[in-house]
């Protein structure tokens, strides 16, 4: 996933994801998690999980909120992030998004993906 938004002399971090809708039960527990590998030498940025809610099926209707799971900044390696996350009241919903951020006067930020699990536990 390769994030190239530039705007030079802007700041802060914008995000570019990739993401799958998948059904969501309100106060369930899901355990989430992927392999992430951001080469060395592109800069700053990280790269990770985050999700949306929503409130009607197929990532329609509110959205009801988002959550960042677990990022890294960590390069030239794969790197496990997790972490565990209960569902809000009213979801329907949820779309997983692997993402990548960068801060906004930096060319490009590339990260691969791996091994993403989502896991109602």
């Amino acid at each position: 996933l390769s994030n190239n938004n530039v705007v030079a002399g802007g700041t802060g971090h914008p995000r570019i994801a990739w993401y799958q809708c998948l059904r969501a039960w309100p106060g369930a527990q899901f355990a989430i998690g992927a392999r992430v590998r951001i080469a060395a030498g592109q800069g700053g940025g990280e790269a990770g999980v985050n999700l949306w809610f929503f409130g009607a099926d197929g990532c329609t209707g509110p959205l009801l909120g988002g959550q960042d799971v677990a990022f890294t900044g960590e390069t030239g390696k794969w790197v496990v992030v997790k972490s565990q996350l209960q569902i809000p009241a009213g979801t329907r919903s949820t779309r997983v998004r692997l993402m990548v951020a960068k801060p906004f006067p930096q060319a490009s930020l590339e990260a691969q993906f791996d091994d993403v699990l989502v896991v109602k536990q």
